[in-house]
């Protein structure tokens, strides 16, 4: 009996932190959100980015994607740069990789220390993703963990 509650309580945890992967409507890249977060699109003129908000509000993961750019062999930073053009930088661009692409990692922050940013740009061939992941500065770290999954769980198909 005890060994049947202690799988059932085990079921439940692995239940509880198992998300469902998000695609874009094209399927060409993907992430996993935070479980229990609101999916939202925002449409403009220049294009969409989906975003998911945390239940309080207070935090976002935002995804979009730019395609049929004509990007170097190395990609320059001020792709990533370009996002945050009010925002400073609280560390050197991070270059990265993953399964079949590259990209840069910085954390910025706004003038008054209100909001901190972990921003990702990642590429493949001629697109460039976009993933800004934003929290309250006093509330970033109890997010971090969320963030770094979900930069993790970033891919991009061909």
């Amino acid at each position: 009996m005890k060994t049947c509650v202690l799988l059932l309580g085990i079921f439940v945890v692995a239940t509880a932190f198992a998300a469902e992967r998000w695609w874009s409507p094209d399927k060409f890249y993907s992430i996993v959100p935070p479980t229990g977060w609101k999916h939202s699109e925002s449409k403009t003129a220049t294009g969409s980015s989906d975003a998911f908000t945390s239940p309080d509000g207070q935090s976002e993961v935002r995804v979009s994607a730019t395609y049929h750019l004509n990007l170097p062999d190395v990609l320059p930073e001020d792709v990533l740069e370009l996002a945050f053009p009010n925002e400073r930088g609280l560390a050197p661009i991070k270059r990265i990789r993953s399964k079949g692409w590259d990209g840069l990692r910085r954390e910025y922050t706004n003038a008054k220390h209100t909001k901190r940013w972990l921003g990702v740009t990642a590429r493949r061939g001629s697109t460039a993703v976009l993933l800004t992941m934003v929290a309250p500065e006093k509330n970033f770290e109890h997010y971090r963990a969320t963030f770094e999954a979900v930069s993790e769980s970033l891919q991009l198909c061909e």
